[in-house]
């Protein structure tokens, strides 16, 4: 993390419940959950399939609403018209299979990302420093994604991610896809991001090894997250 920047809560879900029906049947995934997310911080959220790690991080990104309790954003309830602009400018979303445009080039998936937000800077500039501090060199800038590795285009979506400049980073099982080697260098990427930038950084994974890097596991259990001790 930056030098004289503070670790300061910026995200904090009170008493929240979420269920979904499937084939006429209601299930439960969260009860009253609470937690609370710091700036500078590596989060993971753990536990077993179906047990909501996916449904958390669409909630913490307001692409779902709580049925009960509430999700805040710097103290303040997120909710309404008030959604769409957090989604826009606080969040960023990486998901496994990476979600980039085949038919553009490395670059040009990041410039995107600027443009729908109306970043105005040199978009190129920008875009080829965040390819690079991803590890992902001058002579892939121009590539199309599509010829990229599993490893190379999980860096371009976190390049991409980090395009908006959103404080909150939020990753659905960013290494499931990719093998040890690679997913170590994703994993300590993520760790850079929270310590060096300042972001929240919030990941859904089954990864062990991706938790002993987490400055913090949330780990849910009986609908609710409980804090992994170290």
């Amino acid at each position: 993390m930056e030098k004289g920047m503070e670790k300061k809560e910026v995200l904090k879900m009170e008493q929240v419940s979420y269920s979904y029906v499937s084939r006429g049947e209601r299930t439960e995934v969260l009860e009253d959950a609470d937690a609370v997310f710091e700036r500078g911080k590596l989060y993971a959220v753990m536990g077993p399939s179906g047990s909501g790690k996916t449904t958390t991080l669409m909630l913490l990104g307001r692409l779902e609403e709580p049925e009960k309790g509430s999700v805040l954003y710097e103290g303040k309830k997120i909710c309404g018209q008030e959604a769409q602009g957090y989604r826009t400018w606080h969040t960023s979303m990486v998901f496994q299979a990476y979600n980039l445009f085949p038919y553009l080039t490395a670059r040009e998936n990041v410039e995107v990302s600027m443009e729908i937000v109306g970043k105005k800077q040199d978009r190129r500039k920008r875009a080829e420093e965040l390819l690079t501090q991803m590890g992902i060199g001058p002579e892939l800038h121009r590539k199309l994604v599509g010829k990229l590795s599993g490893g190379e285009q999980q860096r371009v979506a976190i390049a991409r991610a980090l395009a908006k400049d959103a404080d909150i980073v939020l990753a659905d099982e960013p290494t499931g896809n990719l093998d040890e080697k690679n997913a170590a260098v994703i994993q300590e990427l993520f760790r850079k991001i929270a310590h060096e930038m300042g972001k929240c950084v919030i990941v859904a994974t089954h990864s062990a090894e991706f938790a002993k890097k987490a400055d913090q596991v949330l780990r849910m259990k009986h609908k609710r997250f409980t804090v992994v001790e170290e």
